[in-house]
């Protein structure tokens, strides 16, 4: 089984990110999630099982109250 790793960029609501963090602890497919400085707040390393998996996952992580938006990066 091939294994899609990715980084989930989300920008949170002005001091909201810690928040945000606890609930990404809730989703198995997170690996890690950091607070970031620069354009986005938290940057959270993430392992689905497929492309549907992470698309689902990201769908997810856009419904978190106090998630502004996000941007995926997919690498190998």
């Amino acid at each position: 089984m091939a294994v899609v790793l990715a980084y989930v960029l989300i920008l949170a609501k002005s001091g909201r990110e810690f928040e945000i963090i606890e609930s990404l602890k809730e989703f198995k497919q997170v690996k890690e999630a950091r607070t970031t400085l620069g354009s986005w707040d938290i940057i959270a390393s993430v392992e689905s099982e497929s492309m549907e998996d992470l698309y689902v996952l990201v769908e997810r992580v856009r419904a978190l109250r106090n998630v502004e938006r996000t941007s995926t990066l997919i690498t190998r």
